[in-house]
């Protein structure tokens, strides 16, 4: 997993899958709809999705630098 796929998991376990007992350890596909489909507020989902795209932002500077 590159740095940039460890950045998005961790998005996603923080803002996304905060309920889970135990943090998903990839955004890969399980293979089941319990683990794969979950009711999220849409307040989580934009919230990720911010952070997603201030990670963005970030890798893009470094790139510039």
């Amino acid at each position: 997993m590159t740095a940039h796929e460890q950045e998005l998991l961790n998005i996603a376990n923080k803002e996304l899958f905060y309920f889970l007992i135990k943090p998903r350890e990839s955004l890969d596909s399980k293979g089941n709809d319990e683990d794969d489909f979950y009711d999220l507020a849409i307040w989580n989902i934009k919230s990720a999705l911010e952070a997603a795209y201030q990670l963005g932002r970030k890798d893009e500077r470094k790139r510039n630098e």
